[in-house]
Formats: structure tokens, C-alpha cells, sequence
């Protein structure tokens, strides 16, 4: 976004529509110098992505504990609705190859289905390829079962294709 580098059109564009705005909000630090033109840094407000985890406790020694105390199993988050283009699909059929190698890895799936015909089809897809001791839908998972999910996950995968999103989100 190099607002000197733009069309006169675009700079009086972007003027008008920020001009009346009480901030504006980034989606990272490395953003934040690019609205300068606009705005004082005080009224950049930068957003992270994911969620903070430390403040329930310490991410670190609760992760050393569960490797010590806890299972020796891999588990593999995917976290978002469970829409096609999301890629929980991908993560599906990924996870049918995987566990062809070896059983020591769980895949779980935190989302609300797109419909009960899609639900149907996928719980059978599972039944039939063995992969229920090793796949868990959780449905729509908040507040601290979103937190402990995350926490328990040693990998999270997010593979959306999704159109409107121009990088994957999940909050």
C-alpha cells in the first residue's frame, strides 16, 4: 500500500473514507506503518490473529506435563465450520493416508456442519474407512473448550480455499 505510488483518484478515495473514522484497524504489527498517511500511531489499533492463551496459565508447562503425564498420541486440530471449501475435507482424507502409516496420531474437528445430508455422508466415510477410534467432531466449540482445544492440539491445520477469505481466519 504505497499511498504516494497511487492514482490521485485512489489517494482522494482512500481520504474520504477515513477521514471520519476514529481509528483504523490492522490485521498486524507490519501493517500499522502503512496507514501513517492517515493516521497518528495512536489511532491504529492492531488485532492479532488466534487467541491468547497465557493468561490461564503457562502454555509452555502445561504442554511439558502433558508430553511427560499425558498421551503420547499426536492430535491434530482443525478448527472452523465444516464447510467444503474450509478444508476439513482435505484434512478428512489426509488423515485416512496418515493413519495407514501408523495409529499413533488423532485427528479432531471443532466446527458446526454446513447440513445433517454432509454429516450423514462424512460419519459414514469414517465408518467405513476405520477412522472413528482416530477422528472426533466436537461441533461448535467456545470459551475455554475453544481455549483447551488449542492447548491439547499439537498441530493445527487450516487448509481453506474458502472465496472470500483472502487468508484463512479462525477466531
Amino acid at each position: 500500500l504505497d499511498y504516494d505510488k497511487r492514482h490521485l483518484i485512489t489517494q482522494k478515495l482512500i481520504n474520504d473514507m477515513t477521514k471520519n473514522a476514529l481509528a483504523i484497524v490492522v490485521y498486524g504489527y507490519n501493517l500499522k506503518k502503512a496507514y501513517f498517511n492517515w493516521r497518528k500511531a495512536e489511532e491504529i489499533v492492531v488485532v492479532r490473529p488466534g487467541i491468547n492463551m497465557m493468561f490461564e496459565d503457562n502454555i509452555l508447562e502445561y504442554r511439558r506435563n502433558r508430553a511427560i503425564y499425558g498421551s503420547k498420541t499426536i492430535t491434530v486440530l482443525y478448527f472452523s465450520n465444516l464447510i467444503e471449501s474450509k478444508g476439513f475435507k482435505i484434512v478428512l482424507y489426509a488423515a485416512k493416508q496418515i493413519l495407514n502409516l501408523g495409529n499413533d496420531i488423532s485427528f479432531v474437528f471443532c466446527g458446526a456442519w454446513a447440513n445433517q445430508n454432509q454429516k450423514k455422508m462424512i460419519l459414514n466415510y469414517c465408518r467405513d474407512n476405520n477412522l472413528n477410534p482416530f477422528v472426533e467432531f466436537r461441533g461448535e466449540t467456545i470459551g475455554r473448550k475453544k481455549i483447551k482445544a488449542f492447548k491439547d492440539a499439537d498441530i493445527f491445520v487450516f487448509p481453506t480455499y474458502f472465496k472470500i477469505e483472502t487468508f484463512g481466519l479462525v477466531n
